[in-house]
């Protein structure tokens, strides 16, 4: 009887030992940060997974991935938070791209770090993708790849010493926070340093810049710089008051000038050709004047989405594959005395509004000289050379209404002078319409009037007339017998 007791006795002291040690443990969500480290573990490879996303997936949080000498040929996704770095640097220790059309490095996990290795062969995608925030990019060379370093939807990164050539660093995002890095000059394209600058009030980009970008800036003005052979020359982004003169931005893998919700700037004499998009691309901007630019050679010379209020004079956008200015929801802008020829349309608007189209030439295209498309209504054309085209001189087509189209000259088209499909109520006079395939097609649309808006004087044979004016048809004998000519008006 007495040993029972004994073991009771002792039976109780350790369940009370038991409980005192559980109290005194922390929880996980307790444990401090050096706590969690402490668990940590370093995984080599090759020795212990023949490939970095082998070991990547099979690493717990916080885990290092040391990657020894070698070329590595894979897509790496990183899904958690770990540092991988190589263990004697870049220039000994590859990552190729396995599949040329993804990214090197995809990063989805916050606080990844990633640094020492040479990142290749995406020659459609990033080396080093981020959609994540808080990740440390170091001392990598991200070069051979369409972008270098790519920061999508992302904040709070950090890119140091990162060497990239032929590429550059691209950021995209809709929010300002989404471009709110931190990037240093130890940064480099081609040889030259990247400036990154964020909520600064007036200065100048020094000379020598590799990649230049702007965020939340006011009052920056970027002059002779030479900004070739990268991703985007200069992108802009919730800035205003930006003035961008006498900068060659050229054979760029993406843009030569980009800007985003960004106003009241100044875009002038410029060479921005032979970029793989568009020379100038303005993306939610108001109040802009752009001007005695070239934008020639590449896919869009000037290319507008939901921009308003912006002006566009006195440039060369020919030579473009697609379209030599281009409007996409992008109304009150005016766009006067540019050359828009040997594109594949001149000057094209889509559900753009209230602009006006004077004294261009639109010529020599592809396709039509001026085209406008889907709900573009109330738009100005005057004084305008839309010939010699492969299409037609001028072009409307589904409810693009209360169009005026003045003064202008529609000769030589291989397609129609004017064709006008589904489009009403436009008003088309003083044009010449001399030597297409057809003069004038319409097709399902109505209420449109050939004639000026008000009367107008001219002088007729010794004699002075008032009256409402119509077109000039050179075959104007043949189906309007009635007509008579005017020579002065």
């Amino acid at each position: 009887m007495r040993d029972k007791g004994i073991w009771k006795i002792l039976a109780i002291l350790a369940v009370l030992v038991m409980v005192g040690i559980s109290a005194a443990m922390p929880s996980a969500g307790d444990m401090s940060e050096s706590d969690r480290n402490s668990s940590s573990a370093t995984i080599y490879v090759p020795d212990e997974y023949s490939t970095i996303q082998e070991a990547v997936n099979a690493a717990s949080l916080r885990d290092t991935i040391i990657v020894r000498e070698g070329t590595y040929i894979e897509n790496i996704k990183v899904d958690k938070r770990l540092t991988i770095r190589s263990e004697n640097g870049s220039a000994s220790t590859i990552v190729r791209a396995g599949d040329p059309d993804d990214h090197v490095f995809k990063v989805t996990a916050n606080y990844v770090n990633i640094s020492g290795f040479t990142v290749e062969g995406a020659s459609s995608k990033a080396g080093i993708s981020l959609k994540a925030d808080y990740c440390n990019i170091s001392s990598n060379n991200c070069s051979n790849n369409r972008y270098g370093i790519a920061l999508r939807y992302s904040n709070n990164n950090k890119l140091t010493g990162n060497v990239m050539f032929e590429n550059g660093i691209d950021i995209w995002g809709d929010s300002l926070s989404d471009y709110k890095h931190e990037i240093d000059e130890s940064n480099t394209v081609n040889g030259k340093p990247v400036y990154y600058w964020k909520d600064v009030e007036g200065g100048r980009i020094p000379d020598s810049a590799g990649q230049i970008i702007l965020v939340n800036c006011t009052n920056i003005a970027i002059e002779n710089q030479i900004l070739n052979n990268v991703g985007v020359g200069i992108k802009v982004a919730f800035s205003s008051d930006i003035t961008i003169i006498n900068n060659n931005c050229s054979n760029n893998r993406d843009d030569g000038i980009y800007l985003y919700k960004s106003n009241n700037s100044r875009i002038s004499n410029n060479n921005c050709s032979n970029n793989r998009d568009d020379g100038i691309y303005l993306d939610y901007l108001n109040n802009n004047s752009i001007s005695n630019n070239s934008c020639s050679y590449s896919r869009y010379g000037i290319y507008l989405w939901n921009s308003n209020n912006n002006s566009i004079a006195n440039s060369n956008c020919s030579n473009n594959s697609d379209d030599g200015i281009y409007l996409f929801y992008s109304s009150n802008n005016s766009i006067s005395n540019n050359s828009c020829s040997y594109n594949g349309y001149g000057i094209y608007l889509k559900r753009s509004n209230n602009n006006s189209i004077v004294n261009s030439n639109c010529s020599n295209n592809s396709d039509d000289g001026i085209h406008l498309f889907w709900d573009s209504n109330n738009n100005s054309i005057a004084n305008s050379n839309c010939s010699n085209n492969k299409g037609d001189g001028i072009h409307l087509l589904w409810d693009s209404n209360n169009n005026s189209i003045a003064n202008s000259n529609c000769s030589n088209n291989k397609g129609n002078g004017i064709y006008l499909r589904d489009s009403t109520d436009n008003h088309i006079y003083l044009n010449n319409f001399i030597n297409n395939s057809d003069n004038v097609d319409s097709y399902e649309s109505t209420n449109n009037t050939w004639n000026s808006k008000e009367e107008i004087t001219y002088n007729y044979i010794g004699s002075t007339y008032t009256n409402y004016l119509g077109n000039y048809w050179d075959d104007y004998k043949e189906n309007y017998p009635d007509a008579e000519e005017i020579d002065e008006c």
